[in-house]
């Protein structure tokens, strides 16, 4: 019976997942101490912030948890794969800098204003989401009876969209395993996986330019101001990591170890300038 014990677990850090936040703010507005944030925009619109049925706010308790969700992990696990794979793909990380020092120099870091000018670093971005997206499937429900190679589906059905094998189609991506952002060049215009990676239909993710723009920002500045390198063992030796993944819900790399060092002393200087403003 330990799955039992395990759902009731997972059931009860659920409800304490989308129950808790919500209750601190109503705490907060009675106090007088809140900050603006969406939850309080969406209870404001009830009398003494209490909404007038359990499903309102059910949805309340869903958006507002959904969205921090979707805020903090599909962005670190991004980061994560791409200094899985610039440690891996030394010459990738070759090209991608020396992109970023052409459109940006030495003096600054990077600005969203550089995006378009940086076709290299936006080709690697779709490869990130290709090779490893972050959800790898995404659940949807069928809104009426359904009939699909052959199966039938009934209505209300869940239905699990397989993102990871649309990323690995080898008829749609050759050599799905090899990470290559050349693959999104102009010349070889192979699908955007982002069409898939960041849901479809009514479940897109709201918040996916928000997060293009963020990884954007931390993906160039990382290129701008280190080099990621392998590990040396005890002969002087490169150790380098295995691009092995988690599979879940979320889909992030497995432990791994690198080396993150500055790219020179200039930009030590230029960080610790900016650290003391």
């Amino acid at each position: 019976m330990s799955w039992r014990a395990w759902a009731d677990s997972s059931r009860r850090k659920y409800a304490e997942w989308i129950e808790y936040p919500v209750e601190i703010v109503k705490e907060n507005m009675r106090s007088g101490t809140v900050r603006p944030c969406l939850v309080t925009r969406l209870l404001e619109i009830y009398p003494d912030a209490q909404p007038t049925s359990a499903e309102d706010e059910d949805v309340i308790r869903q958006v507002s948890s959904s969205l921090y969700a979707g805020g903090i992990d599909p962005p670190v696990i991004s980061v994560l794969t791409f200094i899985l794979y610039m440690t891996l793909y030394p010459d990738v990380q070759k090209c991608a800098q020396d992109e970023v020092d052409r459109v940006v120099g030495r003096s600054r870091l990077p600005q969203m204003d550089d995006c378009k000018q940086m076709p290299y670093l936006e080709c690697l971005y779709q490869e990130l989401h290709r090779i490893a997206p972050p959800a790898p499937v995404l659940p949807h429900r069928a809104m009426a009876d359904d009939r699909y190679d052959g199966f039938d589906i009934p209505k209300d059905t869940s239905v699990y969209a397989n993102v990871w094998a649309m990323c690995h189609d080898e008829t749609v991506y050759p050599d799905p395993d090899v990470f290559d952002p050349m693959r999104f060049s102009d010349t070889a215009a192979q699908p955007d996986p982002r069409k898939v990676t960041f849901g479809f239909g009514g479940r897109a993710c709201p918040g996916r330019h928000f997060a293009q723009s963020q990884i954007f920002i931390t993906v160039s500045s990382i290129l701008w101001a280190y080099n990621i390198l392998p590990t040396i063992d005890e002969n002087g030796f490169p150790q380098l990591p295995k691009a092995d993944f988690t599979f879940g819900h979320l889909s992030m790399p497995k432990e791994f170890r690198c080396r993150i060092v500055p790219r020179s002393q200039d930009v030590v200087r230029f960080l610790q300038r900016k650290g003391d403003e």
